[in-house]
């Protein structure tokens, strides 16, 4: 993944709003959760869901995530006035598990890599997906998850930043 100049401004913007969500009180949480159900609300529809699949202490690892991921957007000039849909969403979300598929059939390390680096390129939010993979190499809950449930939720959150910049491009 190749950062530009203006992603490591990004970085210190990331990891202000990370010690925000890992400091969160429950009023800012449903303050939050508020704006997240009036501007976005197919993100609810994936708490919901993903509540049924992660155990208390990973759901609320998740959820900080989602929060990270809002925060992150919100200000976005066109973020609260287009929605992401599920149609959006799944769309993205199938591209990147094929690409996965893809890198799973590819033997040399090196074009597993240009293809990586590809892909990774081609966000904005470069700084925001770093530090989600930060968050999973460090934060002890998520350190345990299950592999399968750890790479389920990766896909779906690198998805979700996809549908957020595809929403500013409009």
């Amino acid at each position: 993944m190749q950062f530009k100049e203006e992603d490591f401004g990004e970085v210190e913007r990331v990891s202000e709003i990370v010690k925000y969500v890992d400091h969160i009180d429950r009023i800012s949480v449903d303050t939050l959760n508020d704006e997240i159900y009036k501007s976005q609300p197919f993100i609810i529809s994936l708490i919901l869901g993903y509540r049924l699949d992660f155990n208390e202490k990973e759901f609320e690892e998740i959820v900080k995530v989602l929060l990270i991921i809002w925060k992150y957007f919100k200000y976005t000039e066109k973020i609260p006035w287009e929605k992401i849909t599920e149609e959006d969403f799944e769309r993205l979300q199938q591209r990147n598990i094929q690409m996965l598929k893809y890198l799973d059939g590819e033997k040399l390390p090196e074009e597993k890599s240009v293809t990586i680096s590809a892909d990774l390129g081609n966000l904005k939010s470069k700084a925001l997906l770093a530090g989600i993979f930060l968050r999973f190499d460090t934060n002890k809950t998520l350190v345990k998850m299950n592999i399968n449930k750890k790479g389920m939720f990766v896909i779906g959150m690198k998805s979700l930043i996809e549908c957020f910049e595809e929403l500013d491009n409009v």
